[in-house]
């Protein structure tokens, strides 16, 4: 064979090998930007934080725009079904609390069970599922002065809020009063960020809040008194749990993770849940969610997201009808 057909041969290997590789990274590239839907308002809440923890480290991962928008409204039911509805391609995308569904549903505020009809990707983070603050500085410091201020004032019931009537805040508040003996209101919140104001505010004596509660103890403006998780949290570890108060039951964890629809390719899927993963090791990622908010960096794939969910659903549903409003 001649020389120059030996660089024809050549250059016809180098331009298969070319497209041979255009056509696999065809199959997993994006055509526009990734939006991570948020089903709550922006405002620092737990789902919105970790959207936006993930938006840096997955748009330099994955080489293309990602942005965060927020769809809150219906107790998350228009931002899940904005996800659920959405074309099958990866580029919409949900970060949410499956537990956080659990509880809605079973307090009729959502008609699905969105767990079951859209695709687990991966888990970001966690944290407890409830911590009861008090207002730092207020007339208590610990469980027990709230107990004893409220036996001592039974005219006057501990009233708590929470973001949302129903679900597992109500069901453990009303574990507390049945165990402590105590009277309480439970008022319901368009949010976390308004049940705060009203605790710092003096609207209410105590809130039933997710793990965004250790910002604002950290910062002095609240304090934990309670936390539901089965031992102390690490990353917080002067709060007592309700198993040692013995005051109600230890609540699962709230996992931060993303979903998509149903339909999303496997290629596609393997290659946001590498991303995913990846990002979960970012400094940035880590400093935002574990060192600033307490938020427990740790990663967990589809599979054990849909055994933990189906687990809490079946260990849960019948108690959450108890508080359905």
């Amino acid at each position: 064979m001649s020389q120059l057909s030996w660089k024809r041969l050549g250059v016809a290997a180098a331009i298969c090998i070319a497209l041979s590789g255009a056509t696999a990274r065809a199959e997993t590239s994006f055509n526009g930007p990734i939006r991570l839907i948020v089903p709550y308002a922006p405002g620092g809440g737990a789902i919105d934080v970790t959207a936006r923890a993930l938006q840096r480290p997955l748009q330099k991962i994955l080489g293309t725009k990602v942005i965060v928008e927020n769809k809150p409204g219906a107790s998350t039911k228009i931002g899940t079904m904005a996800v659920m509805n959405a074309p099958p391609d990866g580029q919409t995308l949900l970060v949410m609390s499956a537990p956080g569904w659990v509880g809605y549903y079973y307090s009729k505020m959502l008609d699905v069970r969105p767990w079951e009809q859209m695709v687990p990707l991966a888990q970001i983070a966690e944290s407890p599922y409830s911590v009861v603050t008090v207002k730092a500085n207020g007339r208590f410091n610990s469980w027990a002065d709230v107990v004893a201020w409220a036996k001592a004032h039974p005219d006057q019931p501990i009233k708590a809020g929470a973001p949302a009537a129903g679900g597992f805040s109500q069901l453990m508040f009303n574990q507390i009063l049945e165990r402590t003996g105590i009277k309480g209101t439970f008022i319901p919140y368009a949010g976390a960020g308004q049940a705060r104001a009203a605790l710092l505010g003096g609207e209410i004596d105590i809130q039933m809040e997710s793990g965004q509660a250790f910002l604002n103890i950290r910062n002095g403006l609240t304090k934990g008194v309670a936390i539901s998780t089965p031992d102390r949290f690490p990353l917080q570890n002067d709060i007592p749990t309700f198993a040692e108060l013995k005051i109600a039951d230890t609540l699962p964890a709230n996992a931060y993770s993303v979903w998509g629809p149903k339909g999303i390719k496997p290629d596609v899927v393997k290659k946001l849940v590498a991303a995913l993963h990846k990002a979960t090791k970012d400094q940035s990622l880590i400093e935002l969610l574990q060192d600033k908010n307490a938020f427990l960096v740790r990663f967990k794939d589809g599979p054990a997201i849909s055994a933990e969910v189906e687990n809490v659903d079946k260990t849960w549903g019948d108690k959450l009808k108890t508080v359905a409003p």
